[in-house]
């Protein structure tokens, strides 16, 4: 059995003590790079007055963590990170979760309820817009039978 001491009990000829040894890592409480960039979060006085409705959308579309995990290929502590909200979102956030719950991506930075009634006004604007040209198409030959009454 090997003992290991954090002290050597010879002296060193050109020391004035005891030799030290330094232990494992475990005994440092830092990291040895104390520059090292660390991920940033958004604390709730940084972080912007706007949001992403992530969450909003994965219950809208029924899908799960797991399940938007997998289709955007993020880890699961990456994943779990962007659901909780300690991960801000970026471009590429946005796209892959779009891309992941079949959505535009800019319908993640609006609530489900905004985004589906954008979508209703514009399937009406287009339902106008073609039953305009059908009226177009129609209209001179109803102005003839209407004139043709007279």
């Amino acid at each position: 059995m090997i003992l290991m001491t954090f002290c050597s009990p010879k002296l060193n000829s050109m020391s004035m003590g005891a030799v030290h040894l330094s232990g494992n890592d475990i005994h440092l409480r830092s990291s040895y790079f104390r520059n090292m960039g660390r991920k940033s979060v958004d604390t709730p006085s940084s972080a912007p007055p706007w949001d992403w409705f992530l969450n909003e959308w994965m219950a809208s579309t029924g899908v799960n963590q797991t399940t938007l995990r997998d289709r955007a290929g993020w880890s699961k502590a990456s994943a779990s990170n962007i659901c909780s909200g300690k991960t801000g979102y970026s471009k590429r956030l946005v796209n892959e979760a779009a891309n992941a719950l079949n959505i535009q991506p800019y319908e993640l930075l609006m609530h489900p309820d905004d985004a589906m009634a954008i979508r209703q006004l514009r399937k009406d604007a287009l339902t106008v817009v073609e039953h305009g040209r059908r009226l177009e198409d129609v209209g001179p030959n109803v102005v003839r039978m209407a004139g043709a009454g007279k």
